[in-house]
């Protein structure tokens, strides 16, 4: 870029997962928390960004870095959990199957942000000019556990659900509360979280129901 004499903003996403452990409420994680990765994914997305903090101090070049949180909604894969559930729920339906969902641990707790909030946020990064803050959490503050997702799942759908827990969805470590402030992405440019993590996932139902029946 520097040789090309551009200078583009550039939006990298690395992920909240690179702060580990969230150690109670209400002391959600900042900007200013020392990432503590638990897991390989988590390691690399923290490997990335240093990468990048090290060309914006050291090189000049134009960067923000995006920490988002777990997100959804519609288009999702189904091997992430809301996705996968949602795809389940319209199985049974179609299917008149039994109504067992297939879950892993059901107790962790997640800050959860809509996908379409979240990329509105890449957006608005993509168009500042902050040469002294560059790196923002992207996500809600609203904490759910996979057990109340599945019990918003069933008051939309008012279905009962038998869960049952399998091993290969189960991992070696898993984060049992992961959970951010968006305080500084929401002072630099307004951004903050707009949808209804309810209606997020009667969209995702509803995606996932389009496509099955396609």
């Amino acid at each position: 870029m520097k040789a090309c004499e551009i200078n583009p903003r550039i939006v990298v996403v690395t992920s909240g997962e690179v702060y580990g452990e969230t150690f109670g409420l209400p002391a959600l994680h900042t900007e200013q928390s020392i990432p503590q990765p638990v897991n390989p994914y988590a390691a690399s997305k923290t490997s990335v960004d240093y990468i990048a903090q090290t060309y914006k101090k050291f090189e000049g070049l134009n960067i923000v870095i995006a920490r988002p949180f777990n997100h959804t909604g519609p288009r999702q894969r189904p091997n992430f959990v809301c996705s996968s559930l949602a795809r389940q729920i319209v199985g049974f339906q179609k299917n008149k199957s039994p109504k067992v969902l297939n879950v892993g641990n059901i107790k962790a707790r997640r800050d959860f942000t809509d996908v379409r909030d979240i990329a509105r946020g890449y957006w608005m990064l993509s168009q500042i000019d902050n040469k002294t803050n560059y790196i923002f959490n992207l996500c809600s503050g609203n904490i759910f556990s996979i057990e109340e997702i599945i019990s918003l799942y069933q008051e939309i759908t008012e279905t009962k659900f038998e869960l049952k827990v399998e091993s290969k969805r189960l991992r070696g470590y898993d984060i049992q509360l992961l959970a951010g402030s968006h305080s500084a992405i929401t002072h630099s440019v307004g951004w903050k979280p707009q949808m209804p993590f309810k209606q997020t996932l009667t969209d995702l139902l509803a995606y996932w129901t389009e496509k099955e029946n396609n």
